[in-house]
């Protein structure tokens, strides 16, 4: 089903006709060529209407006004000429790359020269309530109004659009628009010459033929009354130069007219005037809009080239199966241009079946269209379906749509996918009008079985003017392999990855399920095969049983099987034995090619042994609880083999192995040794042109359990290391110096309403210096079920979040929301590497400067919402500024298992307070540890309250106090420990058996531990602020509500 978005109401030329002004200085869109009578134009920096002039420069946001037995004529960079009636009203505005004139009232003729028109260029003609695309035709188009003025109510629009000529035979795409929306009302209608459209409001429009006796009442008002412009000769000569322009534009589209009944009208040109001879110059072909410049020789045109497979119709009830490896639209290098507004393929109610991808564009191949991509229906019993494939769209290469439309359109459809759903390689570059895609009740599958496994990759660049958003999803079910997107750097010269004006995801009534068991990538492989007899020994080796499946291409050479060794490793070319029995690096450069997931002594008969299982295009060997010699411990880990040469570890619970462990990769034969990594740091990172990369842990020192690592081929002989440490897959995943920019003031990033979403791993995960630049909240969920193990926000690796928005940054209405449940996990994990040292209330402390997230608003709000979990905030070695609360709770409950605010390491937070706010009977319940806890030498600075709890909001601290200060940290509070507001019933409970005994300040109970003493601590006389509406119970005389540990730690709670 076709879906037409908003449109303006606008004439547009679809390039940009003017370079970037400078600053304060109007910029011209075109040049009188003809005026009888009298026009005004109106200017933004100009109070009063200009009168305008034979050759006034028409610049842009002009609104210009033809009087009574007026008539006007705009020339618009030698390519089209705008005959302008009396009582005619048009604007000439601007949006980005496009130059537009909306027309309000009266009749406008547009004559545009296709042999003058650069590849890309093409032009609309916008009314109120229509619009339609022209190229290289002569249109007439009126508007009039029930109500007779300009400026009334949409509803009394009437629009007509008259074809009077066509060389191009393309015919002219008219579609109604709701003039309160301006969304489409149906399909577009393809107008050919002397053919008519007109559409009175939202009515039904109406086709009809031009007969050649009309033609006259058609172009009635266009034709000049008079001969004009009788100057001084220079000014003949500039007049008669325009003039000339404008007849050899009309004269390349159209010819000499004959007075046939299919000449266009001889309206379109005014009589060159009669007056003094013009001195002799050459002909000028065109009037420049721009300043005059230099001259400079235009490129060549590239080469064009032909599409196989384009305009596809598969009908209802069709089954096509695509011969192995070919796609089902094809393009050859070059350029491919199409103005027509219908879908490139067309998928109705049949089964589409191949292996390859359906709609690739390859490099050095530039697409062009008018219209979608690619468009599947099913009918009420016949569904369609998509099996099979690599991708739907794979772009390497080049493709932009004019359409407003949805470049990818889906109605009930199931559609499985190998690799990624849609994957824009590095290189490759996507440019649209719209929305990138748009599905209604569809069951959606990228799986990853082969490659990828996201729904969206984006390594290259993807743009979008549309405010609406990116991806929208309606009662639809998505299931991912991988990530839902994921977006991987670096960005396009002075670009972005992605660039949009709306939200990136928008899922009405859906099921989003992100980083599926049993895909490849990042995973456990949860399908882990029968257990190996033969390694069911102490230090031994055997083939792969029944090989890998499929040619594993490693280091220039391929292998359809190897040797797995019980000690953690798979060889290849050779058996390197059983390498008992620790990990060397020696050994790992000289002998036959090796993979090694944990190189030691292990021991398979104890535990559930070592397992080994294939799939299409993926080889996975697992050791499944297995003892380290001899014969203790549990040690789960994985290696997965791609077909696309990517290895993966996975490791799950693992016993500290009291051996030399080695985790690498190499293809030996004597390999240069590059020196060790660290797999522990999350940080992705090249190993250049070296093929061997790898960690060597002393005994006792292997930190891996939980991790994931990915090597991924870098082409220079060498690896791309990333995963590592990222438990699952994320919504959102963004690396390797992506970055990804939104616009639109307020809009949420994603926006889920009674929509589940359930994620393997994160909400959003940045790394490798990638930048999430936005104008609006992050998250916003509406009674939306969110089910994220590994937390909602983890930046590190010198990424930034930066949002500019005043709403919060991430929203719960309603729902149950499980998030952070894994053990070490947080809701917003920040992290960064750059220190700085700084003196705080006369201590001395190094402290994170880098600042991962950004934003005006609160953190993390919930409203009548129930959220479980580990942390809240986590902060490590950065810096953030806090001017809201970080948690916000509105009728809702929350509870964190430990710490729910933790600065835990050389953290810097500031905040204008209170760090946390309950209302209207929220509850927060810490399971161990602090409300907040503040330590490894970190500092916390308040500006205002610490907490604060408003109308029957309870704090219940299960096993900790309200706030911890230890390892020399500074906590400054310039208000007070605890405000109660509302109209009373707060209540803050704290229960442990911490004070060994408690010193009293102000009547709190603190803890001095670690060698602090009564001076490190200072609070004022009123640590709680309105007592009357709320109390601070404690369980015991041994309870503490705050404990200060370390010589060096400070707290200051003014409190005044």
């Amino acid at each position: 089903m076709l879906r037409f978005l908003r449109a303006a109401v606008a004439l547009s030329v679809t390039v940009i006709l003017w370079p970037t002004p400078v600053l304060g200085q109007p910029v011209k869109a075109g040049v009188v060529a003809t005026l009888e009578g009298s026009a005004t134009a109106r200017r933004v920096a100009v109070a009063d209407p200009v009168s305008l002039k034979f050759k006034d420069d028409v610049f842009l946001h002009d609104r210009i006004a033809t009087g009574e037995r007026s008539l006007a004529r705009v020339l618009l960079g030698g390519k089209a000429l705008v005959t302008v009636r009396e009582l005619s009203v048009l604007s000439i505005t601007e949006v980005p790359g496009r130059a537009t004139v909306e027309l309000e009232a009266g009749k406008v003729a547009v004559t545009v020269a296709r042999e003058r028109m650069r590849q890309g260029e093409a032009l609309e003609i916008r009314t109120g309530n229509a619009v339609a695309a022209v190229r290289g035709t002569v249109v007439v188009a009126e508007v009039s109004r029930a109500s007779a003025q300009v400026g009334a109510a949409g509803a009394g629009i009437v629009s007509s659009f008259y074809v009077l000529s066509d060389p191009t035979g393309q015919g002219v795409a008219v579609t109604q628009l709701d003039p309160a929306t301006k969304t489409a009302i149906g399909p577009p209608t393809l107008l050919a010459a002397l053919q008519a459209f007109s559409a009175a409001g939202t009515a039904p429009g109406k086709v009809m033929s031009i007969p050649p006796g009309q033609l006259s009442q058609v172009v009635s008002g266009l034709q000049p009354q008079s001969v004009q412009h009788s100057q001084p000769a220079n000014q003949g000569q500039m007049a008669a130069q325009a003039i000339e322009t404008a007849v050899t534009l009309v004269n390349a589209l159209i010819g000499t007219p004959t007075g046939g009944p299919t000449a266009a009208p001889e309206f379109l040109v005014a009589p060159v005037p009669a007056g003094p001879p013009p001195v002799p110059e050459p002909t000028i072909v065109e009037v420049p809009i721009i300043p005059a410049v230099e001259p400079t020789p235009p490129p060549p045109p590239p080469p064009t080239t032909g599409c196989t497979g384009c305009g596809t119709v598969v009908p209802p009830g069709s089954s096509v199966s695509l011969p192995p490896g070919e796609p089902l639209v094809s393009f050859g290098t070059g350029t491919f241009t199409s103005t027509s507004p219908a879908p490139l393929v067309m998928i109705d109610s049949s089964d589409v079946a191949g292996s390859a991808t359906l709609i690739p564009v390859g490099p050095g191949t530039t697409v062009s269209l008018g219209g979608p991509a690619l468009e599947v229906v099913s009918g009420p019993t016949v569904p369609s379906t998509i099996s099979g494939v690599t991708s739907l769209l794979d772009i390497s290469g080049s493709i932009s749509s004019s359409t407003t439309s949805p470049f990818i359109d889906f109605d009930p459809t199931t559609a499985t996918t190998a690799g990624d759903f849609i994957r824009i390689a590095a290189g490759g570059s996507v440019a649209l009008a719209g929305p990138l895609f748009e599905d209604e009740s569809s069951a959606l599958t990228p799986t990853g079985l082969t490659a990828g496994g996201n729904f969206l990759n984006v390594a290259g660049a993807l743009g979008s003017t549309t405010a609406e958003p990116l991806l929208r999803f309606t009662n639809s079910k998505v299931t991912t392999g991988l990530n839902f997107a994921r977006i991987t750097g670096p960005p396009p010269a002075a670009g972005a990855n992605v660039s949009i004006v709306g939200s990136l995801v928008k899922a009405v009534g859906s099921t989003l399920v992100v980083g599926s068991a049993g895909a490849s990538g990042a995973f456990f492989e949860p399908a882990i095969g029968p257990r190996i007899t033969a390694l069911n020994c102490d230090d031994c080796t055997t083939p792969a049983p029944g090989g890998f499946g499929f040619a594993f291409p490693f280091q220039g050479a391929s292998y359809t099987g190897g040797f797995l060794s019980s000690n953690g490793f798979i060889s290849l070319g050779g058996d390197n034995g059983d390498g008992c029995c620790s990990g060397s690096v020696f050994g790992l450069l000289e002998d036959f090619p090796r993979i090694a997931a944990a190189w030691y002594d292990l021991y398979p008969p104890v535990g559930s042994g070592v397992h080994f299982n294939t799939f299409t295009g993926r080889a996975v060997m697992t050791f499944d609880s297995v003892a380290e010699y001899c014969c203790s411990g549990s040690n789960t880990f994985q290696i997965q083999l791609l077909s696309d040469g990517r290895i993966v570890f996975v490791y799950g619970a693992m016993t500290t192995p009291f051996h030399v462990s080695l985790v690498g990769v190499s293809p030996g034969g004597s390999a240069a040794d590059p020196g060790g990594s660290d797999f522990s740091s999350p940080v992705p990172f090249s190993s250049g042109a070296s093929g061997t990369v790898y960690e060597l842990f002393p005994p006792g020192a292997f930190d891996l359990a939980g991790a994931a690592i990915v090597f991924t081929p870098n082409g220079l002989g060498g690896w791309d290391v990333s995963g590592s440490l990222l438990s699952g897959a994320a919504f959102l995943a963004l690396d390797s110096g992506a970055v990804v920019t939104q616009t639109g003031v307020d809009l949420p990033l994603v926006e889920l309403v009674t929509t589940s979403l359930t994620s393997s791993g994160f909400f959003l995960v940045q790394s490798g210096a990638s930048l999430l630049s936005i104008e609006g909240p992050l998250l916003s969920a509406t009674v939306s079920p969110l089910t994220l193990p590994s937390g909602l926000v983890r930046i590190l690796g010198g990424s930034r979040l930066v949002s500019s928005t005043l709403m919060p940054l991430v929203y719960l209405e309603g729902g149950v929301h499980s998030i952070a449940s894994t053990v070490g996990t947080a809701m917003f994990d920040l992290a960064g590497t750059e220190t700085a040292g700084e003196t705080a209330d006369g201590v001395a402390l190094t402290l994170g400067t880098e600042r991962p997230l950004q934003t005006g608003g609160i953190l993390f709000e919930a409203s009548s919402a129930t959220v479980t979990g580990q942390k809240i905030v986590k902060v490590d070695t950065a810096l953030l500024e806090a001017s809201a609360p970080l948690v916000n709770l509105v009728s809702s409950g929350l509870h964190s298992a430990v710490d729910a605010v933790d600065l835990s390491y050389q953290a810097k937070v500031t905040s204008l307070g209170p760090v946390l706010r309950l209302d209207n009977a929220s509850m927060m319940t810490v399971t161990s540890g602090a409300a907040v806890n503040v330590a490894g030498g970190s500092l916390l600075r308040v500006t205002g309250d610490l907490i604060q709890l408003s109308n029957g909001s309870t704090l219940n601290l299960l096993s900790g106090p309200i706030l911890n200060v230890a390892g020399n940290s500074v906590v400054n509070i310039s208000g007070a420990l605890l405000a109660f507001n509302g109209v009373g019933g707060n209540l803050v409970m704290v229960a442990n058996a911490l004070c060994a005994p408690c010193t009293s300040f102000s009547g709190i109970p603190v803890a001095l531990t670690g060698g602090a003493i009564a001076s490190n601590v200072s609070i004022g006389p009123n640590p709680i602020v309105n007592p009357t509406l709320g109390s601070l119970a404690l369980s015991g005389p041994g309870a503490a509500a705050i404990v200060v540990s370390g010589p060096l730690s400070k707290l200051t709670i003014t409190a005044p």
